[in-house]
């Protein structure tokens, strides 16, 4: 069982940071700043500010050409991680021939959770329905939500939302606020989102520059 007292703080920390697809075209450069949880922080900037650049960089997948990114007080790319850390990017990315169901139960597996925790979720977004079929015949608004609550299953200290709630109806949103706000309370949310629904609750809100160079994003409670 881990020691609490002694488990960083849900946390994303960068120093100096540049991240970029190639070492000769950074995206994001010499970025510093410092998120601490429990908390809802909102990253809002402009499009080519590098939002999804970072959020890469946040997942593991994309390592820093100079600088640290650290989740957790760890380097973002370490494996240990992955326990710890959900990301659920904007585009769903599930397998055509594959059943609901079959996600749910591969998203336990991964998660180390039993498969009712996102079968019971699932419902709760009304997926029920289409729990035997393949993701290939699903609508956009429902592939969206099944990749949500795959990619949010299990218990995590940092978790980071890029556009949850496009292209899901009405009552899901209100779904996945009550999820944040739950979540809120025990880990660090980050949410990438150009307009917030209504219950929502932000403790802060960081901004990116839209041009490279040296950067300390703003931030207000």
């Amino acid at each position: 069982m881990v020691d609490q007292t002694t488990r960083p703080r849900p946390a994303i920390e960068a120093i100096g940071l540049t991240l970029g697809y190639s070492p000769d075209r950074p995206v994001v450069q010499d970025l510093s700043f410092r998120l601490d949880g429990p908390a809802t922080a909102r990253l809002d900037a402009p499009n080519g500010a590098g939002k999804s650049t970072l959020i890469e960089g946040i997942s593991g997948y994309l390592r820093p050409t100079h600088g640290d990114l650290l989740v957790c007080g760890t380097k973002a790319s370490d494996p240990a991680l992955r326990t710890r850390r959900r990301v659920c990017r904007a585009k769903p990315s599930l397998h055509p021939n594959l059943s609901m169901v079959d996600h749910l139960t591969l998203a336990a597996r991964l998660a180390g959770c039993d498969r009712e925790e996102p079968i019971s979720r699932a419902k709760e977004f009304g997926l029920d329905e289409w729990f035997d079929y393949r993701t290939s015949t699903l609508s956009t608004g429902t592939a969206k939500r099944l990749w949500y609550v795959m990619c949010t299953t299990g218990e995590f200290d940092v978790v980071v939302l890029d556009e949850p709630f496009n292209g899901v109806d009405e009552e899901s949103s209100r779904v996945i606020v009550s999820e944040i706000n739950a979540w809120r309370h025990n880990s660090l949310v980050l949410l990438v989102a150009h307009a917030l629904p209504d219950g929502l609750r932000v403790d802060e809100t960081m901004g990116l520059p839209r041009t490279t160079g040296t950067s300390h994003p703003t931030s207000a409670s």
